[in-house]
Formats: C-alpha cells, sequence, structure tokens
C-alpha cells in the first residue's frame, strides 16, 4: 500500500506555525473476513501423522 505525504503548517499551542506532514491511510477491512486457520490434509500420508493424532488441530 502506498502512502502519501502532505506538506502543511499547523498553528502551534501558544501561537506561531510548525511545519510538518500529514499522513491519511486507508485501509479496507471487509464485512465477512475469511477463515485464516491452516488446514492440514488429512488423505495424506506424512510422518507427522503420528503426532498430528495426538494433538488437538
Amino acid at each position: 500500500m502506498k502512502l502519501r505525504d502532505f506538506q502543511i503548517k499547523l498553528l502551534a499551542q501558544g501561537g506561531g506555525w510548525q511545519k510538518g506532514k500529514i499522513r491519511i491511510r486507508f485501509e479496507f477491512i471487509p464485512d465477512k473476513p475469511t477463515s485464516t486457520k491452516p488446514v492440514i490434509p488429512t488423505n495424506s500420508t506424512s510422518p507427522l501423522d503420528d503426532l498430528r493424532s495426538h494433538l488437538e488441530v
């Protein structure tokens, strides 16, 4: 995501102007988030199958 900075002058507390930047960021958040839980295939043979059978996954 590309952020863009804008050069501004802000009236500082106590008077006077302070130079700086303002940054605006937009973020997309879906209404229905998808599951990010990893899927472990159950029909494959793996040396770790024995270990997986003892864990609650």
